[in-house]
């Protein structure tokens, strides 16, 4: 399995179907005389920009705590044990309501829409 080809920038899917983003990086883990072992899937914002180097994750971190997400500045990670099969998307034995990659979406609704008129 070519790991950058097959898992990272893949659609996360959890055991329900419900999109969860996409797989933004990848943790290994280093062990003398072994080879290495895969043992997280991360994402989030700031794992995007540590892609771009460590100047951009710096300004990215900075504009979250100025923007008041301090809790964005660190990416989720989904064990790699949590992986059920790679295929087009990357399906998880997780729920989404389990995590907290929705949280924004759930602040959004309990705070704007569902003060909107008719909203429920």
């Amino acid at each position: 399995m070519d790991l950058v080809h097959d898992v990272l920038d893949k659609q996360l899917v959890d055991r329900n179907g419900v999109r969860m983003g996409r797989a933004d990086g990848l943790i290994a883990e280093l062990r003398e005389g072994q080879l290495p072992r895969l043992v997280a899937i991360e994402t989030g914002t700031i794992v995007i920009a540590r892609r771009f180097g460590s100047r951009t994750e710096g300004m990215v971190r900075a504009l979250l705590v100025k923007a008041r997400l301090s809790h964005r500045t660190e990416p989720y990670r989904i064990a790699w044990t949590n992986v059920r099969k790679i295929g087009v998307d990357i399906q998880l034995d997780i729920g989404c309501d389990d995590t907290p990659v929705h949280d924004w979406q759930r602040w959004l609704q309990a705070r704007v829409i569902d003060r909107l008129p008719g909203a429920r």
